[in-house]
């Protein structure tokens, strides 16, 4: 049904060499003619064929170096401390493109790796969140484990994180204030590292006893 197209520039039909082949083949197939600013084009014609692969080759090649270029300038961001990760951790802010403190946030962070580092449940700490009113990034809804254990092992605390283009083979460090000591961040780290030691103990029973995060076989 269709006869003509028309189109600002050959690279707005697509950019990728795949879907690329098959809109030329199916504009072939039905004698469509294309319409680009320079003039028309006729793929019924060998000459015109071979200008649209050539045009279709120098897209594709122009649309590489962009995303290449938009991979160094992500990495190069990093390295100058700016955030590339969306949103930014709890306990954080974005000021200027770049993570800074969120003192009614990070307050609670670090409650919650103290408690867990005295021996506390995610559970228990759930608990207290709620009942202190403590809000969700989300400002809504109550605490949920899982929120809580992704807060307790976010290396985000310590101040940097590293973003890596496996393609590109680049890396690039970021450094921000960090909200949590060492020695507080290795405390927790070593009582997880406990926990895993008795999984397979705790996978094999349904039921709660008390001693069961102070004596283990």
């Amino acid at each position: 049904e269709v006869e003509h197209l028309f189109v600002f520039n050959t690279d707005r039909l697509s950019r990728n060499q795949k879907t690329w082949g098959g809109i030329r083949w199916k504009l072939k197939e039905h004698g469509v003619k294309l319409y680009t600013p320079s003039g028309v084009i006729d793929l019924s014609s060998p000459m015109d064929e071979l200008i649209i692969g050539i045009l279709s080759e120098i897209s594709q090649y122009d649309n590489s170096l962009r995303t290449e270029r938009s991979r160094l300038g992500k990495i190069n961001k990093v390295r100058q401390g700016y955030w590339m990760g969306g949103p930014p951790p709890y306990g954080y802010s974005i000021k200027e493109g770049k993570l800074i403190e969120n003192p009614n946030e990070s307050k609670w962070i670090r409650k919650m790796y103290q408690w867990f580092s005295n021996g506390k449940s995610t559970q228990w700490i759930k608990t207290q969140l709620d009942m202190n009113g403590v809000p969700t990034r989300h400002k809504k809804g109550t605490w949920s484990l899982g929120s809580i254990q992704k807060n307790l092992r976010n290396t985000h605390y310590l101040g940097h994180y590293s973003y890596s283009d496996k393609k590109l083979g680049e890396s690039g460090a970021c450094f921000f204030p960090s909200i949590m000591k060492d020695k507080l961040w290795n405390s927790v780290e070593e009582r997880k590292e406990k926990i895993k030691e008795r999984k397979n103990q705790n996978n094999r029973t349904k039921r709660f006893y008390l001693l069961r995060n102070f004596m283990f076989c």
